[in-house]
């Protein structure tokens, strides 16, 4: 699957890191594939040259520890711009966890079943049998980006720096892509939510339930 334009090669080889002095004619494509070792998702990027080199980076690395179905860490220390990568293919979202292996640390990215069938269905369905997924696995993994509970109001800009500034968001449940949400029990600063915002995460106050609720949960006078 060609991800990208012939014409717009000379920004994305730079803006990706394909190094290159002249490339006049090449297409970029994801491989998808497992680890041998343990059989987790992997991922590449891989450039074809019109002289038919390839020029290839990691998109996700294998660091030995158990990633949920469809799940993998993504190499940030090899291939800076993977995240960015997978957000502007539409390939995956981040989960909001993180592993720390030799000095780096490393993102665990839910990929999207069926973005990567459209890619390779051969190659998913391999990585599917190879783990022995339940049908009911693979459906539970979400296949678009955002929180989408309706019972959690999202916070705008303006709402989260306020907040942010008068308790640092404490109460509140920072909203994960993959439709999770965390509830936030110690101060943040305004610096670490505007990372956290730019790794597309959002924050959000669950709304009080109505009154019937309310009433209905209030326990019964004792006699």
């Amino acid at each position: 699957m060609t991800l990208t334009k012939t014409e717009e090669i000379n920004e994305v080889k730079g803006e990706y890191g394909m190094a290159s002095k002249e490339i006049d004619d090449i297409s970029i494509e994801i491989v998808i594939s497992s680890y041998y070792y343990n059989k987790q998702l992997s991922l590449s990027m891989a450039a074809t040259r019109f002289d038919g080199l390839e020029l290839r980076n990691n998109i996700t690395v294998n660091l030995g520890a158990y990633c949920p179905p469809f799940c993998s860490y993504v190499d940030v220390n090899n291939f800076p711009p993977a995240e960015k990568f997978i957000a502007d293919n539409e390939l995956g979202c981040f989960t909001g966890v993180t592993k720390k292996e030799g000095g780096s640390e490393y993102p665990l990215y839910q990929f999207f079943p069926d973005k990567l069938k459209e890619i390779d269905s051969e190659e998913v369905q391999k990585y599917i049998e190879e783990n022995q997924f339940t049908k009911e696995q693979v459906e539970l993994c979400p296949n678009k980006k955002g929180y989408s509970w309706p019972g959690m109001k999202k916070l705008n800009m303006e709402e989260i720096e306020k907040y942010t500034k008068e308790d640092g968001l404490m109460g509140a449940y920072i909203l994960y892509p993959d439709n999770t949400e965390s509830e936030i029990d110690s101060p943040l600063s305004l610096e670490e939510v505007k990372d956290m915002i730019g790794r597309g995460l959002e924050f959000g106050y669950e709304k009080p339930e109505p009154r019937q609720k309310q009433i209905q949960k209030k326990s019964l006078p004792k006699h």
